[in-house]
């Protein structure tokens, strides 16, 4: 959105309002995404307790990385192909299922860890297959003047239901048994299914659910056409660019911050625990202000400061003496992360078109998760010959060098809308 646009955007309960299958999605999100973070603990505590191996649970992790980044691309085309409703429904009862036989496996004393990371797999994988899908659905349920809301609305219940998961997620195990949790994550995919179900999804403009004339040949050519799209097109090459620098200085934070309190300010474990509460009480406190913040500024604007935000946070650990100055910079660049993520999106899906929007989607995730595994290990290189604050500094001046040479620019100033927002119609 610009502050030239001439229907004014909606907020608050006016927007739910307006817009009904749009809220069934964000309810069914949110409550999906609170289940992931119960599942989260619940199965690393399983693995704690059946292996007591920090390996193992690393494994775990790298399960439910890889599929996102290796099978991302191919899932865009499934979601511009498939029938998007159907995709989403599908994925979520596949997942409560895998998820429920993990649960009975471990409650019947049947489980080996070898189907800990088989059942993890296939979990992400349907993860990854339904993730474009709900990306692409989103700016197609609301008009492209509320576009920044939707975003601000997404960002907002996926760092609450985030947060309200794992704080929850140990008194749920704690209570139910770690069998107890996964079956609640399994009620949490069915709620999402069934809220799926009800909501009205406008077709896109090509080739939606027409995937039983998909042929590898054809699945090949849709790859590379949505490849070829983001190639070509440069303010997604820049929103692309910037999404993987931001995970790129996020990624190694929760290995560099620990390191650093300890070796450079001799903090100990329950210092650094409250240091780390910025996290999410930053993350939160800007998601409740950042639809507000884009629109007085526009999404471009929201795009620099949010980056600014990350780049000042980040050079100011260089001048760093205490845990409370620690809280103070983490704050600071933990703030800018949903404000940069909010106008990012936003100017991806207004130059987009909508049958494109899974793949441009997919392609962006990959490329953004591909730089964290990047990142940490470039950043545990760099932090055995570089100081913490310096390396600290140089990350953040090299996200504010970028942010200047990719922003102020003809390309990214311009205004082109090509997205699917606005097409509000009939069920499909």
């Amino acid at each position: 959105m610009t502050k030239k646009s001439q229907v004014q955007s909606l907020s608050g309960l006016t927007f739910f309002r307006a817009y009904p299958s749009y809220t069934r999605y964000w309810i069914a999100n949110t409550i999906s995404r609170m289940g992931d973070s119960i599942d989260s603990i619940a199965v690393m505590w399983m693995v704690l307790e059946l292996t007591g191996s920090t390996l193992l649970m690393g494994t775990v992790m790298l399960c439910n990385m890889l599929p996102n980044i290796l099978l991302g691309p191919f899932a865009g085309v499934l979601a511009d192909r498939f029938n998007r409703k159907k995709l989403m429904i599908f994925s979520d009862i596949a997942r409560g299922l895998l998820v429920t036989v993990l649960a009975i496996l471990f409650m019947t004393d049947q489980l080996a860890v070898w189907m800990i990371f088989v059942v993890t797999a296939l979990t992400s994988i349907f993860e990854t297959a339904q993730h474009p899908a709900r990306a692409a659905v989103r700016p197609s349920l609301v008009r492209i003047e509320d576009l920044i809301t939707s975003n601000s609305m997404h960002s907002f219940s996926e760092t609450a239901a985030q947060m309200i998961g794992l704080a929850c997620g140990g008194a749920i195990v704690a209570t139910l048994g770690i069998g107890g949790a996964l079956l609640i994550d399994f009620l949490t995919f069915i709620i999402s299914a069934l809220l799926i179900s009800s909501i009205k999804i406008p077709s896109t403009t090509s080739s939606d659910g027409q995937g039983s004339d998909l042929t590898v040949a054809q699945f090949f050519k849709d790859l590379g056409e949505g490849l070829n799209y983001v190639r070509s097109t440069r303010i997604i090459v820049i929103c692309a660019v910037l999404a993987c620098l931001i995970n790129f200085l996020l990624a190694p934070l929760n290995v560099l911050l620990p390191v650093f309190a300890k070796v450079n300010l001799n903090l100990d474990v329950v210092s650094l625990s409250y240091v780390f509460l910025a996290e999410p009480i930053s993350m939160l406190l800007a998601s409740l202000v950042v639809s507000f913040i884009t629109k007085k500024i526009g999404e471009r604007w929201a795009l620099r400061a949010g980056l600014f935000l990350l780049a000042s946070g980040s050079i100011l650990f260089y001048f760093v003496k205490s845990a409370p100055g620690v809280f103070v910079c983490l704050s600071i660049l933990i703030f800018g992360v949903p404000i940069a993520s909010a106008g990012l999106h936003t100017i991806m899906q207004r130059n987009t078109p909508a049958d494109k929007m899974g793949r441009v989607s997919s392609v962006m995730s990959t490329l953004s998760l591909a730089a964290m595994p990047l990142s940490t290990a470039t950043a545990g290189f760099l932090g055995e010959v570089i100081p913490l604050p310096a390396l600290f500094a140089l990350l953040g001046s090299l996200v504010a060098f970028f942010t200047v040479l990719f922003t102020f620019n003809r390309t990214f100033r311009s205004n082109t809308v090509l997205g699917a927002a606005g097409k509000l119609a009939t069920d499909t």
